[in-house]
């Protein structure tokens, strides 16, 4: 491989050349796409060399899954940069998952890189799944040799770009023309010569060569990219685009700088289709509230684009070639038309930071949408199982609108619940989104209308989207199917086939020419015509329609559905939807006249609570779910969390699972066998033994003195407080405050005095209640005051001699005024009592009071207090 005279940083500002092929190769091909004779979509094939993009981790995972569609075994042969190839058998019909060794698993910056090679004699298809660390995963579909072209438009996520070349026989002349209409920082520096926007890089790679451009070690730049770079070949090649640190902005999130820099760590990639068009229909996203983005790039100057959203109609133009622009998706699909063809990818953004109130699982996925031109009718793909994270799998198709009733899913109609939504700019085309589970799909329309299949899923910090671009190379037959949410799925079977026999028959709803044995009868679509006659003789009328010659009809409107919200949790309208079939318009009968859509300006979520606004600790839609075991608050829609409470684990399902046998503390790292010899009794703090009554906590240290019954050993946790104390759920360890008192401080003193108590435990009330809160007071200090007094003359002075004056004294000094008289006349008895008492001259050879009798008086006073 060899670098040609390249446009070094002295001439940055110099539009690209190109030899003289690179003209005519763009426009052919451009004119091929337009016209529908190259079939790029069709990607099962015999040979896959792919080169991997740009991982950063130490040890990622690379997982192939390999499926063959025909009805025998398939045998792979598959090597690395030319080492000795190693057999695989995929079954027949079936997927084979087969992990990259460790040693064959390599990465490069800039220069020559590993490539791999999967080949065989017969037909299969080849799915890639990246597994770079916890957070951070992609899928890539393989495009077979066969369907490799000469020109690709690079597109990447505003940072981190990684683009890998690969070419499969002979010498191949490459020309990449760098090109990023953001603000841009990227260079690289190949053979002692820098590379930036408008510079030519000029390659030379033999067969089975690979090439890597990327710079994933700049994770603080937030705005390197590389969209719109040109590359073309001599001859076909392959070109894997994206980003190892991929990361967007949020309309939901506070900032782009909150948004990226520390939650958005996820490797976005696809390899590229020349799927450039001018009628474009991007695919609707569940799951999310944080809406879409649509990456578009020119390929040509002075191109015009129109789309529609929820406000309107909208017109962006794309003034040079290999410029691009943004486009969000925040209400639902679109479709984009053009004057000139242009490339669209489909990107999921970032997610918030986990300690947002507004973060959600997901974080960027790059996936190329093909335009309606590259549609088809049949499709088989995967949803994977990798059987090591938690993800919630999505499939979202693109029909058209007469033709959603034939979609059939594993040979059987589609029962899922799904959301469809119809597409803005037009009431022809139509979406279904619903979740699934992992297994083999085999998709297609009974009547030959063309789709488009979207399998995208999110998980804790990672996201994937894929378009599925494989069509059918020998349908298989129908199989066994399981039902998991409505769906009829096949699962992976890697080692053993199951005998093959076709699912029981089930009647269903009749739609014309849907391909069904609606009743049951071994035979589809056999009556001819809706001419109310039995035309196969079974005693049935109009049972199993199929195809008839239909006059010219024109549509009617069907009824309008039921108010709904968009997918928004803050949209401030309802809508609703009509679809022309009642009936649909036939062979050059007119589309039905007016609006198929309605809004309404009204609070969708006016009656239940949006999940970005639960109380901590809760989540869901009407936060009806908790999260008590998670350290901070939870997700506020999913309830995963970041870091569980000690005893407690899998973060990502709430903290809702104890910790394992023999294991306790945080993040469940303590070893019960080492600390008790025998498993802990408290997965909290690992402890041993059962504490006694009103203790709890790591070595009975802590107190649970103020609750009514014994609290946990656990945590302290009681049911009740006594008076004056709340705080149940940690020991009742804080004291009512200010209005409070009573049992769990439930009690109000304004309801009950009109003012704030003066006590907490009675709730005693400042003015009613004056006298006996001084008479609470008095005793309460008068025995510390006597004790005090009474060790200070060294036992020698009498407690009858001090008790009645100091109750005296007290009670004339404080209370005189508010005295009744009947209680003045009982002290004034207690003072004559007092003073013919006090007369006696005291001597030292007085008769000390017995120390049995000082026990029984002071002591107990003196614990008291």
């Amino acid at each position: 491989m060899s670098a040609g005279n390249p446009k070094g940083e002295n001439s940055t500002e110099m539009r690209c050349s190109f030899q003289k092929f690179s003209k005519i190769l763009i426009r052919s091909v451009l004119l091929i796409c337009m016209q529908g004779i190259l079939d790029v979509s069709c990607t099962t094939g015999k040979m896959y060399i792919f080169a991997l993009p740009r991982m950063i981790h130490f040890e990622p995972k690379i997982i192939s899954f390999l499926y063959a569609l025909k009805n025998r075994k398939v045998e792979v042969y598959y090597s690395y940069n030319g080492s000795a190839s190693r057999a695989l058998m995929i079954p027949a019909r079936d997927v084979l998952k087969f992990e990259f060794p460790i040693n064959d698993i390599s990465f490069q910056d800039q220069g020559p890189c590993g490539v791999y090679k999967l080949h065989s004699n017969t037909e299969f298809i080849v799915t890639l799944l990246l597994l770079d660390s916890e957070i951070s995963l992609d899928v890539i579909q393989v495009i077979p040799v066969e369907a490799w072209v000469k020109v690709y438009y690079a597109a990447t996520l505003t940072r981190t770009p990684s683009v890998q070349i690969f070419t499969n026989e002979g010498v191949n002349l490459i020309q990449v023309c760098f090109m990023s209409s953001f603000p841009y920082t990227f260079q690289i520096t190949y053979d002692s010569v820098k590379y930036m926007k408008d510079s030519t890089l000029e390659l030379q790679l033999n067969a089975d060569g690979g090439f890597s451009i990327s710079d994933c070690h700049n994770k603080t730049d937030p705005v390197g990219s590389l969209t719109g770079t040109r590359i073309t070949g001599s001859m076909p090649l392959g070109v894997i685009s994206g980003s190892c640190y991929g990361a967007t902005s949020s309309v939901v999130c506070d900032t782009f700088q909150k948004n990226i820099l520390d939650s958005s760590r996820d490797i976005a990639a696809d390899m590229l289709l020349p799927t450039s068009g001018t009628n474009i229909i991007t695919p609707h996203i569940e799951g999310r509230y944080s809406g879409s983005d649509v990456l578009l790039v020119a390929t040509a100057d002075n191109t015009t684009v129109n789309y529609t959203d929820d406000p309107g109609q909208k017109q962006i133009i794309l003034k040079t070639d290999r410029s691009s622009k943004f486009v969000s998706q925040k209400f639902g699909p679109m479709r984009l038309e053009s004057d000139k063809p242009i490339y669209v990818f489909f990107v999921l953004v970032s997610s918030c930071y986990n300690t947002s109130d507004k973060y959600e699982w997901g974080d960027p996925a790059l996936t190329v949408v093909s335009p309606v031109l590259h549609y088809y009718d049949s499709y088989a793909f995967s949803v994977f199982d990798w059987n090591q994270y938690e993800t919630m799998h999505y499939i979202s198709i693109v029909i058209q609108t007469r033709a959603r009733y034939s979609l059939m899913i594993n040979y059987t109609p589609l029962q899922a619940r799904y959301t469809g939504r119809s597409v803005f700019g037009t009431v022809d085309w139509y979406t279904l989104t619903f979740q699934t589970k992992p297994g083999v799909y085999y998709v297609h329309t009974a009547n030959s209308a063309p789709f488009a299949v979207f399998v995208y899923g999110f998980g804790p910090q990672y996201g994937y989207m894929y378009s599925a671009r494989q069509l059918f190379a020998d349908p298989p037959p129908p199989t066994t199917a399981r039902t998991t949410g409505g769906v009829s799925t096949r699962p992976y079977q890697t080692t053993t086939n199951s005998k093959v026999t076709a699912p029981p028959c089930e009647k269903t709803e009749m739609h014309v020419n849907d391909g069904i044995d609606n009743d049951c009868d071994g035979v589809v679509d056999e009556e001819t015509a809706p001419d109310e006659k039995d035309n196969d003789n079974d005693g049935l009328v109009d049972e199993d329609i199929g195809h008839y010659p239909l006059k010219s009809r024109n549509g009617s409107w069907g009824e309008w559905s039921s108010w709904m919200c968009p997918s928004d949790c803050y949209s401030t309208h309802y809508y609703r939807i009509r679809l022309c079939d009642n009936p649909q318009p036939t062979t050059n009968g007119k589309f039905c006249e007016g609006e198929g859509k309605e809004t309404q300006n009204k609070q969708c979520f006016s009656a239940q609570s949006c999940p970005y606004d639960c109380p901590d600790y809760t989540y869901g839609l009407n936060c009806d779910s908790k999260c008590p075991n998670c350290e901070s608050p939870c997700d506020k829609k999913n309830g995963s969390c970041v870091h569980c409470l000690p005893g407690w684990t899998n973060p990502r399902m709430g903290c809702k699972d104890a910790c394992p046998a023999f294991t306790f503390g945080e993040g469940c790292k303590g070893d019960c066998g080492k600390k008790c010899k025998k498993d802990c009794l408290h997965k909290h703090n690992g402890q041993c033994n059962e504490c006694s009554s009103k203790r709890w906590g790591i070595d009975c240290k802590d107190s649970c003195v103020n609750c009514v019954t014994d609290c946990s050993k656990t945590n302290g946790v009681c049911f009740n407080c006594k008076p004056g104390f709340k705080n149940g759920n940690h020991s009742c360890n804080i004291p009512c405050e200010a209005g409070e008192f009573g049992a769990d401080c439930s009690q109000s003193c304004f309801e009950k005095c009109g003012a704030d108590c003066v006590e907490r435990v009675e709730g005693i009330c400042p003015e009613s209640d004056t006298l006996l809160y001084v008479l609470v007071l008095v005793m309460a200090i008068a025995p510390v005051f006597v004790a005090l007094l009474y060790r200070s003359f060294g036992g020698k002075m009498s407690l009858v001699e001090t008790k009645p004056v100091l109750i005296v004294e007290e009670i004339e000094e404080n209370s005189v005024n508010e005295i009744h008289p009947e209680e003045k006349g009982v002290v004034e008895e207690a003072e004559v009592k007092s003073a013919s008492e006090t007369v006696q001259p005291q001597s030292h050879s007085a008769m000390p009071i017995p120390v049995e009798k000082e026990e029984q008086e002071v002591t107990p006073l003196v614990v008291a207090t």
